[in-house]
């Protein structure tokens, strides 16, 4: 029976490189699994292993709300500058939309 330390001793630096030797006999062996294991269950879960490394893993939809407050560094920028900033975190790069400066905290519309 091999000790843990003679096992350690037998695993080189490039450990990926050992497992990645075993992979034709890996999948072999899923798939002997998947044709002839003793239940649903086990020939099931052999069938999505084989699949996940063939197509990778399904795809799953997320639904989540993120609120996200952001701060930028403006000391030393000029009041163009922070209006350009403002107007492209909000999408209004060409300049012909109007923001409502209130929902910002600022009391004017800064761009006259």
């Amino acid at each position: 029976m091999r000790t843990p330390d003679k096992i350690s001793e037998m695993i080189p630096a490039d450990a990926v490189s050992l497992a990645r030797r075993y992979s034709r006999a890996a999948i072999e062996v899923v798939n002997q699994i998947m044709e002839d294991g003793d239940s649903d269950a086990i020939r099931l879960r052999a069938a999505e292993v084989m699949l996940e490394r063939g197509w990778g893993k399904a795809s799953s939809n997320v639904d989540m709300k993120v609120d996200h407050k952001y701060s930028v560094a403006v000391s030393g920028l000029g009041r163009e500058e922070l209006v350009g900033m403002l107007r492209q975190r909000l999408g209004l790069v060409d300049g012909s939309e109007d923001i409502e400066f209130e929902r910002f905290g600022v009391d004017e519309d800064v761009t006259e």
